[in-house]
């Protein structure tokens, strides 16, 4: 049931910040794409189009990789990370950070997914965590935000067995230090 209302949330999000927020040019250019056509396929490919300005590139490209490389263990697809290039075919699933409005008497929205994209809100203090540090309740941890926004996305867009991917639900051991997340079935 929890799920539900975090798939619900992620859909509010994303209606709210389309009406609030403008989108990169980049997807107002996209051509339409049959979507059970993109999901089908075995190997995806995925692209950072704007980066965090609180990561460097390499926390997040490690991040995503690491994120992806998870979910290849609980669904058959393999997952490429693609360079961003205006002459290139654009990624099956492109990632954005850019300021969200969270205005909007719903409450605090930090990151959303909605038919090919992830969005998380740039405003948010993320922090890559390495196992054994202490979390600091003021940074969220963007490799737990990450999973958890793919794997809404596989869910929003009906993606065979999307249903039967789990993430676990805390990052940390008793004593408050970073476990890296993982998915299972």
């Amino acid at each position: 049931m929890l799920f539900y209302f975090f798939v619900a949330i992620s859909f509010v999000s994303f209606v709210l910040f389309v009406l609030v927020d403008s989108a990169p040019v980049e997807i107002e250019r996209r051509p339409k794409i049959n979507y059970t056509q993109l999901w089908s396929k075995p190997v995806l490919t995925y692209s950072i189009i704007q980066q965090s300005k609180n990561l460097s590139l390499n926390d997040t490209s490690n991040t995503f990789r690491y994120a992806f490389s998870q979910l290849s263990t609980v669904i058959l697809k393999q997952f490429i990370k693609q360079t961003t290039n205006i002459s290139s075919t654009p990624a099956d699933i492109n990632i954005y950070f850019a300021p969200i409005d969270s205005s909007n008497g719903i409450g605090h929205i930090i990151s959303r997914s909605s038919n090919d994209s992830i969005y998380f809100d740039d405003n948010e203090n993320w922090r890559k965590y390495n196992p054994g540090e202490k979390l600091d309740p003021k940074q969220m941890d963007i490799t737990w935000e990450a999973m958890n926004q793919i794997r809404n996305l596989f869910y929003v867009n009906e993606v065979t067995n999307a249903d039967k991917i789990l993430l676990d639900s805390s990052y940390s051991d008793s004593n408050k230090n970073y476990v890296l997340p993982k998915f299972y079935s």
